[in-house]
Order: structure tokens, then C-alpha cells, then sequence
């Protein structure tokens, strides 16, 4: 390993991962890849606090989405705090945790739905992403060392 300051720290095939599934991006920012992990965490935070906005937070519910819920979960550091405190349960079972009582739909859930799913999604292929980007150094090296003198 090189003493070069400019050389970022090496990929670690678990911490990295588990940072980017927790924060979207993180992983990146922490192996020294500051430009994609910067535009990961816009992209994939926007489309997931969008979609909250959209679905007026009823987007991570498991009660109302039970499989829509499995694909936001790629965004773990987002949904698991949210789904512990689902704003629709109160919907459908009375006495859960629930902080707001909808009298309708949103008129945008299903947009908001599908826009935490696909930040979910996305997120998860940043993580295969990143391993690929550890088990195949060679290939990728060059390409990263390009990136990083161009931002």
C-alpha cells in the first residue's frame, strides 16, 4: 500500500456495503470516491424523501405494501426507522403505533410508493456496485484514480 495522502482508503468488502445500505453513498465517501458517493446520496435520498412527500409518509408501510416495503428496504438507514413508527397502521389495525389517522388516500401514494422503491432498488445496486468495485481492484482501479482528477 502506498504512502500517497491523495491514495483513498481501500474498499472493506463488509464495512462499505453496510455503510451504503444504511446512508446511500456513504460507502463511496469513505473509499475516497466523493463525486458518486455525493450524487448516490442526492439521487437516492431525493427519490426516497420524495416519494415520503408524495405518499404524505405512508410510503414505508408494511400494513398497506407489504411487498413494496421489501424493495425499500435497500435503503436500510431510511425505512427500518420508519417502519417502526408506520403512519398507516392505524388505518387498518387500531392501537398500533401510528402518528397520523388518514380519512382518505393520499392522491399521490402510489407515485410516492414507487419512488421509495425505486431508491430501495437503486441503492442495492450501488451496494453490488461497490463489491464488484472490491473484488475486481485491477479493473476498476484506473477508473476511479481517473475520476477522482476530474471533480
Amino acid at each position: 500500500m502506498s504512502n500517497d495522502p491523495r491514495t483513498p482508503p481501500p474498499i472493506r468488502p463488509l464495512l462499505d456495503p453496510v455503510l451504503t445500505w444504511l446512508v446511500p453513498g456513504a460507502g463511496y465517501l469513505r473509499a475516497g470516491l466523493r463525486r458518486e458517493g455525493l450524487i448516490l446520496l442526492i439521487v437516492i435520498g431525493g427519490l426516497f424523501i420524495g416519494g415520503l412527500v408524495l405518499s404524505d409518509m405512508e410510503a414505508v408501510s408494511r400494513t398497506l405494501h407489504p411487498y413494496a416495503f421489501w424493495a425499500q428496504v435497500g435503503v436500510g438507514g431510511f425505512t427500518l426507522p420508519l417502519a417502526k413508527i408506520d403512519f398507516a397502521s392505524e388505518q387498518i389495525l387500531p392501537g398500533s403505533v401510528s402518528i397520523k389517522k388518514y380519512q382518505s388516500v393520499p392522491p399521490l401514494n402510489d407515485t410516492g410508493v414507487v419512488f421509495c422503491c425505486i431508491a430501495g432498488l437503486l441503492n442495492l445496486l450501488t451496494i453490488l456496485d461497490l463489491t464488484d468495485r472490491r473484488l475486481n481492484r485491477q479493473r476498476w482501479g484506473s477508473a476511479d484514480s481517473a475520476g477522482e482528477g476530474s471533480s
